[in-house]
This record gives structure tokens, C-alpha cells and sequence, in this order.
């Protein structure tokens, strides 16, 4: 008898984690496992800023933004994932780092991304996060591609 699998969904809020969403839940059916939903709230990188310029209480803006965070990606797990047995995550830090980290923290059978179709000049310029998840992963990725039907 096989183990329950544990597909961790990578996200932001957009249509790339909604495609990425619906992958993860389909997965999780065909497979018999549960999706752990990862959002890294990279918005915490702002809070001094934030707090000093506006002459708020570091802590306040902290967990304002990681209670925002976690009730963006509930509302997407609830919306997307409906029935599909899931819990949500919230991380700090570099995204591919922390998703890859909690990839193995989770003992995670794979991860599931969805990816935005920049150019290759945009992603020279920006960054592939996509690309260091594959890099940095110890377990199968799935990149969900931005023209994928529902």
C-alpha cells in the first residue's frame, strides 16, 4: 500500500498560481496526496521602510503583512483546490530558497510551480525564480506553463 504524497504548490496571486493550483489538485487526486500550499511573503522585505517612513510599530506591519499573506493564499487553496486535502504555509526569505527548503522539510514527493512566460531578456533582467527552483530542488518540479488549457 502506497503512502500519501505530498505536493507542495508553490504561489503567488495571479493567474500562474491558479494554472499551477489546478495542476497540484489534479496530482493530488490522481496520486492520493495531500498539497501543501507555500507562499513566501517577500512583501516582509519592505516592513522597515514601511515602518519607519510611516511611523508604525515593526512587529505591527510584520504580522499585518503575514496575516494578509496567509488569508491570500487560504482564499486561493479554498477557491482552487476545493476538496483536495491541503494546508496553507506562509515562508519569508529568497522564494527559491524557501521553497526548495520547505520542499525538503515537508519530505515533499514534488513541487508544483506555475510559471509567468517572461522573454529571455526579462528573465536575464529579473531573475528566473522558476529556473533556481529547479536548480535548488531534491525532488521533481512541474512547471506549469502559462498557454495550459483547464
Amino acid at each position: 500500500m502506497s503512502s500519501e504524497r505530498t505536493i507542495l504548490l508553490a504561489v503567488r496571486i495571479g493567474e500562474a498560481s491558479v494554472r499551477a493550483a489546478r495542476t497540484a489538485a489534479w496530482l493530488a487526486g490522481d496520486l492520493g496526496g495531500k498539497v501543501i500550499v507555500l507562499y513566501v511573503a517577500v512583501e516582509l522585505e519592505t516592513v522597515p521602510a514601511v515602518a519607519a517612513g510611516a511611523g508604525l510599530d515593526h512587529n505591527e506591519v510584520r504580522d499585518r503583512i503575514l496575516t494578509e499573506a496567509r488569508e491570500r493564499a487560504q482564499t486561493l487553496a479554498r477557491d482552487v483546490l476545493g476538496d483536495t486535502p491541503h494546508e496553507v504555509l506562509v515562508g519569508e526569505g529568497d522564494v527559491a530558497e524557501e521553497v526548495t527548503e520547505t520542499a525538503t522539510r515537508i519530505g515533499a514527493d514534488m513541487v508544483v510551480v506555475g510559471s509567468k512566460g517572461r522573454s529571455a531578456v526579462r528573465s536575464v533582467i529579473l531573475g528566473d525564480t522558476t529556473r533556481d527552483i529547479l536548480r535548488l530542488a531534491h525532488c521533481p518540479v512541474v512547471v506549469v506553463p502559462p498557454k495550459v488549457a483547464d
